[in-house]
C-alpha cells in the first residue's frame, strides 16, 4: 500500500514546498482497499457494500469537508464541540479509515493549519486509546521511534532526521505492525513498519 504523501525530507536537494492543490495519493488498484475507494462491489475487509458508487474525488473533498466542519466546532466552543457521541463513533475506526482520518487532517493542518483541527484529532487519538485493547505492548496514540535497520519504505528519506524524529501510532495491527506518522508540522505521510523496528517514547 502506498501511504499518504507529506514531506519527509529525501537525501539530496530539499523538497519543494508541496502546493495547496496537491491531492492525497489513494492505494494502487490491486493493493489494500481504503474507504476512498468503495463501490457497491468494492466494499473495505469486514464491511457490507452499501451499494453506492463514489467517485474518489467526491469522496476525498468530503472527507475533507467533513473533518472542516468538526474542526470548525472546535476550535469555536473547544472540546464541548463536539458530542461524546461522536467521538465514540469515531474511537474504533478500521486500519483504513485511520489512515484516511489522520491523512487527511494530518494534511489540512501541515499545509493550511486549520484551526481547532489538531485539537479534534487528538480527542479522536484519546478515544481510540480508551476503546482499543493493548497489542503487543502498544496502543494508537502511542510515541515511539525507529531502530535498527530502516524499513524499505524510508530508504530513501534522510536518515537522521528519521532517527530523531518521534512518531505516533495511528493503528496497531494484530500482524505486529503498526502505522505511524510524524507530527502534523513536521509531515503528515502514514507508513506501516513492523513492531520490531520501534522503541516507545516514554
Amino acid at each position: 500500500m502506498r501511504a499518504f504523501m507529506g514531506r519527509l525530507p529525501r537525501r539530496g536537494p530539499e523538497r519543494a514546498h508541496m502546493p495547496r492543490s496537491a491531492r492525497l495519493i489513494l492505494p494502487d488498484e490491486g493493493s489494500a482497499p481504503s474507504v476512498l475507494r468503495r463501490t457497491s462491489t468494492g466494499a473495505c475487509p469486514g464491511e457490507y457494500a452499501r451499494g453506492v458508487n463514489v467517485d474518489d474525488h467526491v469522496s476525498e473533498r468530503f472527507v475533507e469537508r467533513i473533518l472542516l466542519s468538526l474542526a470548525a466546532q472546535v476550535a469555536t466552543a473547544g472540546p464541548a464541540g463536539i458530542a461524546p457521541e461522536a467521538l465514540d463513533a469515531l474511537s474504533d475506526l478500521t486500519r483504513y479509515e485511520a489512515r484516511t482520518f489522520f491523512g487527511v487532517a494530518g494534511h489540512l493542518v501541515h499545509y493550511d493549519g486549520v484551526p481547532g483541527l489538531a485539537s479534534l484529532a487528538q480527542m479522536v487519538e484519546e478515544a481510540q486509546r480508551a476503546e482499543a485493547t493493548r497489542r503487543d505492548g502498544l496502543l494508537p496514540g502511542d510515541r515511539v521511534r525507529l531502530v535498527g535497520e530502516l524499513p524499505a519504505d524510508f530508504a530513501n528519506h534522510d536518515e537522521e532526521w528519521l532517527r530523531q524524529m518521534v512518531f505516533t501510532i495511528r493503528y496497531v495491527g494484530d500482524d505486529e505492525t503498526v502505522d505511524i506518522q510524524p507530527d502534523f508540522q513536521e509531515g503528515y505521510i502514514i507508513e506501516t513498519v513492523a513492531v520490531s523496528h520501534l522503541r516507545s517514547v516514554e
